[in-house]
């Protein structure tokens, strides 16, 4: 996986998944596979360094940007920006202060952004 996608860094593709273990489920209800990998496993966004290009970037935080040391990581081992949709909710109307917060605190060791949805998921 890592070096189909330093291929497709070369051939020009924007970017790479982050290193997550997402809580996205199968249409029978079911995990993902990627929810219960080895550390190991989730190195695809290291090909983000191997080329210097592209970016990585999720769509939400089930947790505090802060509470997410794995962006930082992959920030500072690729050198490359990682990006996360900036979104708000009605029940916690200060959220996207917070992710800004952590997003620029998590930043001084590497680029961590928010960004806008122009249509957020799920509308």
């Amino acid at each position: 996986m890592r070096r189909l996608t330093i291929e497709a860094l070369r051939a020009g593709a924007l970017g790479s998944p982050p290193r997550a273990r997402t809580l996205t489920k199968t249409p029978v209800g079911e995990m993902v596979p990627s929810r219960y990998a080895a550390s190991e496993e989730l190195g695809i966004g290291s090909a983000l360094g191997a080329v210097g290009a592209g970016a990585s970037g999720m769509t939400r935080f089930r947790h505090e940007p802060q509470n997410s040391p794995g962006w930082t990581q992959l920030a500072r081992e690729t050198g490359r920006p990682c990006g996360f949709l900036l979104t708000d909710r009605y029940d916690d109307p200060a959220r996207w202060r917070r992710l800004l917060t952590g997003a620029h605190a998590r930043g001084r060791t590497g680029r961590i952004d928010g960004t806008d949805a122009g249509r957020p998921i799920g509308s």
